[in-house]
């Protein structure tokens, strides 16, 4: 049961946990498929029309995310960590939610693909992603992610 206060949507706090729950899954998804070197399945986590976007960078429809996303998973000399913390939904209804969660960003492209440790731990880069997520037939996805960088490491 929904309770209106002054035009805004209240929903009971079981539903909102809920739906905070499935975002900050997507999220973490997200982070794991990259970092597992399993990028090309990300644009499942997307809706068919989703959009991913970072300075000089645009992703938009299910066809250039494949397409981006498994440029990402061939690249197997890259290694990386997405550190996402601070997760916080600004607004949630029973089919949309607008949220953000802080970037920081681990990645070295090692040379001929080698093995070890990378010779540096500072980050690549530190930002928030903003996200809008859309329930559709029951199920959350992004709709929209971006990547706003607020501070960029040396290049690896």
């Amino acid at each position: 049961m929904l309770a209106r206060v002054a035009s805004v949507t209240v929903l009971p706090d079981q539903e909102r946990l809920v739906i905070e729950s499935a975002c900050r899954d997507l999220i973490a998804r997200y982070a794991v498929l990259v970092d597992d070197g399993r990028a090309d399945e990300v644009p499942h986590l997307f809706t068919e029309d989703g959009s991913w976007t970072a300075p000089g960078v645009t992703m938009e429809g299910r066809d250039e995310l494949v397409a981006g996303f498994g440029r990402r998973a061939r690249n197997t000399s890259r290694v990386s960590r997405h550190v996402c913390t601070n997760f916080h939904l600004s607004q949630v209804t029973e089919d949309e939610a607008l949220g953000s969660v802080y970037l920081t960003l681990f990645r070295h492209d090692r040379d001929g693909g080698g093995e070890g440790a990378p010779p540096d731990a500072r980050p690549a880069l530190v930002g928030v992603y903003r996200d809008r997520f859309v329930c559709l037939d029951g199920r959350w996805l992004i709709a929209n992610r971006r990547l706003e960088v607020d501070f960029i490491g040396a290049p690896t």
